[in-house]
């Protein structure tokens, strides 16, 4: 069955349409343009998955969506357990439903041991063992958290100039924001293949995904599988 999936962020919504197959994505809005989807349905579409990890009333508005196009709507939590994973927290609603669904989708994909990484507004990592447990993960600021903090609680560095390419010591404040920033998830990804590498005793397929991605070097990037729409392709497990 197809269904209409949408991942509601903290800063935007993507959506795409779904099955267990696979997903076709139809484009990312803003919280308040969910309207804009309307004229993007198919006529046989029945069904609305959607995960949050927002403020209740984008979900509410979801909700009222669906009634409106005649679609039942079903909103996706954390598990215990769910298509051979299992979490490791003993309160597993706790666990971020994006990252819950970004490992179903990794460890689904790669039928092995996996780290996501998922570099957004905030940056997290998970890692799978190759049975489908899940060892635990980290949670930190990402890029942009981490320059507003910066821009928000100093009265010096006033600006963020944007900086494109490898790593480099920024020849002025701008530039030096930019990079010292994007040096902190380049290490904090670093970092996390090194302990997944060490913990497993193998390097596991390493999935990167987010919107903050684009902040990393290229040759990081190259040290795994990019996947923009994992928790999409997760969220579509459910259909």
């Amino acid at each position: 069955m197809t269904a209409l999936l949408v991942e509601v962020g903290n800063s935007y919504l993507k959506a795409a349409l779904g099955t267990q197959d696979g997903i076709r994505p139809l484009g990312r809005f803003a919280h308040e343009e969910l309207d804009m989807l309307t004229a993007l349905l198919p006529r046989n579409l029945e069904q609305l998955l959607f995960a949050s990890v927002s403020q209740e009333g984008v979900a509410e508005a979801l909700h009222r969506f669906a009634e409106r196009q005649g679609l039942r709507c079903q909103r996706v939590i954390s598990e215990a357990e769910a298509f051979g994973l299992r979490s490791a927290y003993g309160e597993p609603w706790r666990l971020g439903v994006d990252r819950w669904l970004a490992m179903l989708a990794g460890f689904h994909s790669t039928k092995g041991a996996c780290l996501v990484l998922d570099i957004g507004t905030a940056a997290t990592a998970d890692l799978v063992a190759a049975n489908g447990q899940h060892l635990g993960g980290w949670i930190a600021p990402g890029f942009r958290m981490m320059t507003q903090a910066v821009l928000s609680g100093t009265a010096k560095v006033a600006d963020l100039a944007s900086g494109e390419g490898e790593l480099v010591f920024g020849p002025n404040t701008g530039l030096g924001l930019h990079h010292g920033c994007q040096a902190m998830v380049s290490g904090f990804v670093k970092e996390a293949v090194l302990l997944a590498e060490q913990q497993l005793g193998q390097r596991p397929a390493v999935l990167l995904t987010g919107g903050g991605l684009r902040h990393l070097p290229p040759s990081l990037l190259a040290q795994g599988e990019v996947r923009t729409d994992l928790v999409l392709e997760g969220l579509a497990l459910y259909c």
